[in-house]
């Protein structure tokens, strides 16, 4: 949801997190950098192993917005 519904809409994030009870922190921080480096990766092998191109673009993004300094943490 961090790379499809929240871009470029924060509050939707903190509304999120807020109903979720749990926000992340400064000590989870690379945990959440990694889980989205994960998350982008298989995005993109997944999706080009099956053929799904518009998809695997999706995941280049994904890993793009990571690369360059995507939010480590949604705002609270």
């Amino acid at each position: 949801m961090s790379h499809k519904q929240f871009v470029g809409s924060p509050h939707l994030a903190d509304a999120f997190h807020g109903g979720l009870g749990r926000h992340i922190g400064p000590a989870e921080d690379s945990i959440w950098q990694l889980e989205n480096l994960n998350q982008a990766i298989g995005t993109v092998v997944w999706a080009h192993g099956i053929g799904d191109y518009a998809f695997r673009d999706f995941g280049v993004a994904m890993l793009e917005r990571v690369l360059a300094g995507f939010p480590v943490r949604p705002s609270r």
